[in-house]
């Protein structure tokens, strides 16, 4: 199955690397990845040998974690922005960028002008990066779980979808590749 849109899947987490394997296994020859430096998320990619095909692959820091100040945090979150929105304009043909917790590379995806910018709530609520999603992505998932006084601002907006429990993967077919939304 070859997807008609290049994809942008951004990688942040040992999870998020599972969850899209199947997607970037059926996607499109000219797929790009962004992967969080993690030495969880290396070492998956490192073994990916035969279960991922080769994608351009872009390495990028968390502007999180424990022991990282409010300065050094917005230092890293630019340069991971910056390094992002260079990576994409490398390769054009990429219209979609796809991310599952992660924000600043839907600010990328927007201010390089792909149509398609896909943010996929992880299981807890992240509102510095449900507030950054806002502000870029043109499709939002949440988990129906999620009470509205929790993040009213995210919940009631126009572009979000809901799904059945708190993860995703149950609501996507991963093996397909496709929604199994009615």
């Amino acid at each position: 199955m070859s997807s008609p849109n290049p994809t942008c899947w951004v990688i942040d987490h040992p999870a998020h690397f599972q969850f899209f394997a199947p997607f970037i296994r059926g996607g499109h020859e000219a797929d790009i990845l962004v992967l969080s430096s993690r030495p969880e998320v290396q070492t998956m990619f490192r073994a990916r040998e035969g279960r991922l095909p080769h994608r351009p692959h872009l390495w990028v820091d968390r502007p999180v974690g424990e022991g990282i100040g409010r300065f050094r945090r917005l230092i890293l979150a630019r340069r991971r922005l910056q390094a992002v929105r260079s990576f994409l304009r490398k390769h054009p043909l990429v219209n979609r960028v796809v991310v599952k917790g992660a924000s600043l590379e839907i600010l990328a995806g927007k201010k390089e002008k792909c149509m398609e910018r896909i943010y996929i709530s992880d299981t807890e609520s992240n509102h510095i990066a449900h507030r950054i999603a806002l502000r870029g992505a043109t499709n939002i998932l949440l988990p129906e779980s999620w009470r509205e006084s929790d993040a009213t601002q995210i919940v009631t907006d126009y572009r979000v979808k809901r799904y059945p429990g708190i993860l995703p993967d149950i609501y996507i077919d991963t093996e397909q590749g496709i929604s199994m939304r009615n």
